[in-house]
Parts: C-alpha cells; sequence; structure tokens
C-alpha cells in the first residue's frame, strides 16, 4: 500500500515549528508495516529523494520510497489539479495502474 504524503499541512502548520507532527505521524506509520510512503510535496522540488528521507527516523527511512514527478507548465492556464496528476503519472511509471 502507497501513502502519498505531502509536507505543508499535514506534518506542520502554516507559520508552525517544521516537522513537528512527524513523530506523531512516524508512530502510526510503524503501525502499519505494509505501508510505503512516496513524497508528493513541493519539498521534492528542492531537496533529493536521500535529503527527504533523512527527516524521517532511521527505521522508516527504507519505507520512504519515492517521490511524484514534477508538473510544470510555462504560462497559464496551468492544468488543473496537478498534485492529482502527477501521483497518477508516478502510479503508471510504476506499473501500478491495472484499469483496463
Amino acid at each position: 500500500m502507497i501513502l502519498f504524503l505531502d509536507f505543508d499541512g499535514v506534518l506542520h502548520g502554516l507559520g508552525r515549528p517544521v516537522f513537528e507532527h512527524l513523530h506523531r505521524f512516524e508512530a502510526i506509520l510503524r503501525d502499519f508495516a505494509q505501508i510505503e510512503v512516496v513524497i508528493s510535496s513541493s519539498w521534492r522540488e528542492t531537496y533529493s529523494l536521500d535529503t527527504l528521507r533523512a527527516f524521517f527516523s532511521e527505521d522508516l527511512r527504507p519505507r520512504i520510497v519515492g517521490m511524484t514527478p514534477v508538473i510544470t507548465a510555462k504560462w497559464p492556464p496551468y492544468p488543473r489539479h496537478v498534485r492529482h496528476q502527477e501521483i497518477q503519472n508516478y502510479i503508471v511509471s510504476q506499473g501500478f495502474d491495472t484499469r483496463p
């Protein structure tokens, strides 16, 4: 099972300490060993996968298995539902899309 994870608004709130809720997220993740995490946060545009993994506890780093691709547009109109499209592209690229 894959969980697509955004950081901002999930692991910390606007104007709040960065990753203030990471320990809670990690505690829940430890209860569900079948879940792998794919980063869909805008942080993936600045940091490598290895750098993003380093934010997590050592025992959970192997479960951070990837990042969604970044869809960019050079001018309006920008694509609607970009995050959804990025996740869909990841699913297809990994061969998980089983639709006929």
